[in-house]
């Protein structure tokens, strides 16, 4: 079913709600993402920041509440029918498909109803060697993931979404355990992805990092909104430093070291 939409606004989240018997995880959750924009969602640990993103990609169904992505009503869709719709999702944990190539990796998901076509037209070796190089994992290709390091895990996880031709992607902790080298080569690569219109949400606890690439932040404690603006607005709200922040709120725009 579609519904009318502002036809800047890719995602649309209503009055989003997940029980899980007592609680409330995700409690009446809102908010927009504009073409072209980049989300960051930040909070403590247990905010229900992964389990809103599993309500939006097909992982869990809502108790309450509609997602619209691009006109569409994908409320409670299974996460391949998500995916047909343009919305991909990387993966907290970099552990993508053991005993499998990044070439094999990148095939399986150019497979999928969305990107198909394309695929057809380019040939599959074309399409995964456009992806490859945008990631930098051409000399990877024939590597199998068990011989890949942390940040070329997150980078192949990143590829696997991107093979499946997507308007919006949801990227949950892509910086994690990374090194700050390998933080600038990702976020690199998600600035180029935003350039050719890569519309991003994006779930991370390095917050320097994401600050420097989203265009606003909502901020989550106890499955409720508590803030939500530009990131410069969001670091200074007093219920945001005292639930989240802390000291660190004074640090957030520093260069890196």
């Amino acid at each position: 079913m579609s519904t009318a939409i502002d036809q800047d606004v890719i995602l649309e989240v209503r009055g989003l709600t997940r029980r899980f018997g007592g609680l409330v995880a995700v409690n009446d959750i809102s908010f927009q993402v504009r073409r072209g924009h980049v989300l960051g969602i930040i909070g403590p640990n247990g905010a229900g920041k992964s389990t809103l993103f599993n309500l939006i990609s097909g992982v869990d169904r809502p108790t309450s509440g509609r997602v619209v992505m691009e006109g569409d009503d994908i409320t409670g869709k299974s996460s391949s029918a998500v995916v047909h719709h343009g919305v991909a999702k990387t993966f907290q944990l970099a552990s993508p498909m053991p005993h499998m190539t990044v070439r094999q990796i990148l095939s399986l998901a150019a497979s999928s109803s969305r990107p198909r076509a394309r695929a057809r037209d380019r040939g599959m070796d074309a399409y995964i060697g456009e992806i490859a190089e945008e990631l930098g994992l051409v000399p990877l290709l024939d590597a199998y993931t068990e011989e890949l390091n942390v940040a070329a895990l997150r980078l192949v996880d990143i590829g696997r979404a991107l093979a499946t031709d997507p308007a919006l992607l949801l990227l949950d902790e892509p910086f994690s355990s990374l090194s700050q080298d390998e933080i600038e080569r990702v976020s690199t690569v998600l600035r180029e992805l935003r350039a050719r219109g890569i519309t991003m949400v994006m779930v991370e606890h390095k917050l320097p990092a994401l600050m420097r690439l989203v265009d606003e932040v909502i901020v989550m404690n106890f499955g409720e909104q508590i803030a939500h603006g530009a990131p410069r607005e969001v670091v200074e709200n007093e219920q945001v430093i005292e639930a989240y922040l802390g000291t660190k709120a004074t640090r957030m725009f520093d260069a890196p070291s």
